[in-house]
Order: structure tokens, then C-alpha cells, then sequence
């Protein structure tokens, strides 16, 4: 087998509490490599999940969708660990711009710098395809778009000025760095997936 080299490195995951979600799929796979892995994650309150009878989902799929945001981390990181590599979780609401360096200081605090980020946190409700209304429009925007350029930015933060990540937006700077930074990423880990299997 070709090795990733991703033994030992460590990888923050956003959106990973849904065991049989992407991020759960994505940090077992890095986690089978060795890699060491941070995740995050961001249980849906009980409002918001919606009751199946009382909203009228017909689909077993939402009904087991809203089931699985209730849940907190503990599934995954129970997989992860037991494929031998340091794994821990927080629980953070991304639509709060100060959680996102928080996020980072969590991570590296606990596994040491973060050297993979993979943007995996979303948000979605039964009519996100065409947003119905403009107030779950804009948390949409700043769900799938802010905050990912924002949480992928965070890894140049000892070179950015700390207003970059609490206000205003980001710039057209800030933008590059971000999407360049994401790129990266993703192209380093299909690379390392991909020679692993």
C-alpha cells in the first residue's frame, strides 16, 4: 500500500456528528491513515428539528436526517478511537464568527497544529432549494460561504489582523487566501485518499 503520509497529521473536520454522514466517512477515512483527527460539530436544538406527524415529513429519509443532527459526536469519535489514533469533538455554533479561531485553539491545543481542514458543516432544511423565505436565505449564504472562507482563512490567522475573522467581511484578499487554502487542502486530500485505497 502507498503510504498518504497522513499518519500522525493532524486533520479538524467541521460538521462530523452524523454517523452516517460525510464527515463522519471522511474522518474515519483520514483516521484509518493514522492521521489525528479534531471534530467538529453542531447538534440542532429540539425546536428545530421538526416532529415527523406534527410537520408532515412523509420521508423516512428527513425523519432519520433530523434524527441524526440531535446526536452529538460521541459515535464517531468511539469508531475513530477505535482504530488507534487520538480523536476529539466540540460542539460549536459556526454562526457565531468568534467560534471559528476558537475552534482552531481548541485543536491545537488538544493535537497540536491543524495541518488538514476539511469544511464539511452545513445547514439544510426541507426547503433550502429554493429558500422560501430571505432570513434562511442569508443563513444560508452564511452557513455554506462566510464561514467556510472564514474557518479556511483561520489557518493563515497569525498573519491576518484578528477584525478579519470577527468583522466586516472578508476581502478580496481574504477570499483568495480562503478559497486558495481550500483548494489545497482538497487536492491534498484526494491525493493521500485516493493513493490509500
Amino acid at each position: 500500500m502507498i503510504d498518504p503520509g497522513l499518519r500522525e497529521k493532524v486533520v479538524l473536520v467541521t460538521g462530523a456528528n452524523n454517523p452516517y454522514g460525510i464527515g463522519a466517512a471522511v474522518a474515519g477515512a483520514f483516521a484509518a491513515q493514522g492521521a489525528r483527527v479534531f471534530l467538529h460539530y453542531f447538534r440542532q436544538s429540539h425546536t428545530s428539528v421538526p416532529d415527523a406527524q406534527s410537520s408532515g415529513l412523509t420521508s423516512l429519509g428527513e425523519s432519520f436526517y433530523y434524527s441524526q443532527q440531535l446526536k452529538s459526536a460521541d459515535e464517531v469519535l468511539e469508531r475513530l478511537r477505535s482504530l488507534g489514533v487520538q480523536a476529539y469533538a466540540l460542539e460549536a455554533d459556526l454562526s457565531d464568527p468568534v467560534v471559528v479561531p476558537m475552534l482552531f485553539d481548541r485543536a491545537e491545543a488538544t493535537l497540536g497544529p491543524v495541518e488538514v481542514l476539511v469544511n464539511n458543516a452545513a445547514y439544510w432544511e426541507g426547503d433550502t432549494f429554493l429558500p422560501s423565505s430571505t432570513e434562511l436565505n442569508n443563513k444560508l449564504v452564511e452557513l455554506w460561504t462566510d464561514r467556510p472562507q472564514r474557518i479556511a482563512a483561520a489557518s493563515f490567522r497569525d498573519s491576518l489582523p484578528q477584525e478579519f475573522f470577527l468583522g466586516g467581511g472578508i476581502g478580496a484578499r481574504g477570499r483568495l487566501a480562503a478559497r486558495a487554502a481550500m483548494y489545497q487542502q482538497a487536492v491534498l486530500a484526494a491525493r493521500g485518499l485516493n493513493h490509500a485505497g
